[in-house]
C-alpha cells in the first residue's frame, strides 16, 4: 500500500506524489495523483522532491547536479589531470553509447540496421516484437 507520509503537497517535476513505498530492492516506487509509478534509486529521490511543481529543466539541474558533484569527487581521488578531462568524458560517452547499442540489440533480438518499421510498430502496439524475428540461442 502506498500511504502519502507529507501533511503538504510534494512534487517530483511536475507531478503531484500521492504516496511512495520502498521495494524490496531499496528503491523507491512514486505514485503521482495521475496515476503514473515511477522508480529510482532513493539518491535520486530525495534530490527529486520539491514543495511545488517545477519545469522540465529545473527538475534536471535538481537531479543533475549532485552527480557532476559525485563525479567531481571521484576524479579528484583519482587525481586526474585538468588535460585528461576532456579524454576521460569521450571514453565515458563511448562506454555508455556502446552499452547503450548493445542492450537495444539484445532489447530487439536483432542489431539497428535489421530493424523494420513493423518492429516499431509491434512494440507501439504492445505485441511480441520479437516472436517474428527471434534470433535462435
Amino acid at each position: 500500500m502506498f500511504l502519502n507520509p507529507y501533511s503538504n503537497s510534494m512534487f517530483i517535476a511536475d507531478k503531484e506524489i500521492q504516496g511512495h513505498s520502498t521495494d524490496d530492492k531499496g528503491w523507491e516506487v512514486v505514485v503521482f495523483n495521475d496515476a503514473s509509478i515511477i522508480r529510482m534509486p532513493k539518491k535520486m529521490y530525495d534530490v527529486s522532491l520539491s514543495v511545488k511543481p517545477e519545469d522540465a529543466t529545473s527538475h534536471r539541474d535538481r537531479r543533475v547536479m549532485p552527480v557532476v558533484s559525485e563525479v567531481v569527487a571521484i576524479m579528484m581521488m583519482w587525481d586526474i589531470k585538468i588535460s585528461e578531462v576532456d579524454y576521460l568524458f569521450g571514453l565515458t560517452s563511448n562506454f555508455l553509447n556502446e552499452k547503450l547499442e548493445h542492450a537495444g540489440a539484445k532489447l530487439w533480438q536483432k542489431d539497428l540496421k535489421e530493424r523494420t518499421i513493423n518492429d516499431v510498430n509491434d512494440v507501439i502496439e504492445n505485441k511480441n516484437a520479437y516472436s517474428r524475428n527471434k534470433i535462435q540461442s
